[in-house]
């Protein structure tokens, strides 16, 4: 195996062969690292240990193309609001936002925010205090 020899491009009409090592005659590599790693610490996996490759096998024999007149038509279709397959918001996502926001003003959340971030400043201070307590071999102070 060549290491400056380029992967071969296959067609339809050349499915790729059944994978019987973890790289091919043609540089192919079954499994690629996540990160760059020294060579020597590289993870190479053998052949029995890979529990998808028949999977990999089946979707390597499939031969399929792209077709581009297609997706240019779904993207144009998607960019349009009025012809949009999935709209971004529910029908009724104003209705229900509004109602959701009185709910929340109903029991006082944002007043329970507030006086929680209060609260944490409070502790953080105690735990500075805390900390000098202890430095000077005091007890430290109970809540």
């Amino acid at each position: 195996m060549d290491i400056g020899k380029r992967p071969v491009k296959r067609t339809r009409h050349h499915p790729f062969p059944n994978w019987t090592s973890p790289t091919d005659d043609d540089g192919n590599r079954l499994v690629r690292p996540c990160r760059p790693s020294p060579p020597g610490l590289e993870y190479e996996p053998t052949i029995a240990d890979q529990p998808c490759l028949g999977a990999v096998h089946r979707l390597e024999s499939i031969p399929f193309r792209i077709n581009k007149a297609l997706l240019r038509l779904a993207i144009e279709t998607d960019t349009n609001p009025e012809t949009r397959v999935i709209p971004h918001l529910p029908p009724n996502f104003e209705r229900d936002i509004t109602a959701l926001e009185e709910e929340k003003k109903k029991p006082g959340i944002d007043d329970i925010a507030q006086i929680r971030d209060k609260d944490k400043t409070l502790r953080k201070k105690d735990t500075k205090d805390n900390a000098k307590r202890k430095k000077q071999k005091l007890d430290p102070v109970r809540h």
